[in-house]
């Protein structure tokens, strides 16, 4: 049976009209958003990380060749069998780290602006527009809709 349960029990999902259900619509989008794990995103606790930027300037790539001929010649000259530098696969395997991490925060926001989006009528989206999270998003659906500070602090 789906979660999906509005104060009435039936199967539709609760979508904010106004201060009268706002209570129950936070409760359902909390309920949902932890299930999907996206509740850090609504509740503005996680963020997106800034998007990683890989920088090889053409002066850093001489030096890591240079720096790498050299290792190679002394490593030949003892008897050392060659072995490439490895700094720049690590720098670069880095970077792909922080890029797949940034990319799944990018998707795991994304969602977290979809559900609020899908769950609001369209007479909250102009109050959503233009913020930059769905953190700052919910922020506002929440001063502009909340009765008191304490309702749905959670």
């Amino acid at each position: 049976m789906p979660d999906d349960k509005t104060e009435n029990g039936n199967n539709k999902p609760i979508i904010l009209t106004g201060k009268q259900n706002y209570i129950a619509w936070y409760r359902y989008i909390r309920h949902e958003a932890d299930i999907k794990g996206l509740w850090p995103y609504i509740n503005g606790k996680t963020s997106v990380p800034l998007k990683p930027v890989f920088v090889e300037t053409e002066e850093r790539r001489q030096e890591l060749l240079r720096q790498m001929a050299e290792d190679l010649a002394r490593q030949h000259a003892q008897g050392i069998p060659a072995t490439p530098k490895v700094e720049y696969l690590v720098n670069f395997d880095m970077y792909i780290y922080k890029r797949d991490e940034y990319d799944l925060a990018m998707k795991e926001e994304r969602l977290a602006r979809k559900l609020l989006f899908d769950r609001v009528d369209h007479s909250f989206l102009a109050i959503m527009q233009g913020k930059d999270s769905a953190g700052e998003q919910a922020q506002a659906l929440a001063v502009t809709c909340r009765m008191s500070d304490a309702d749905g602090e959670d």
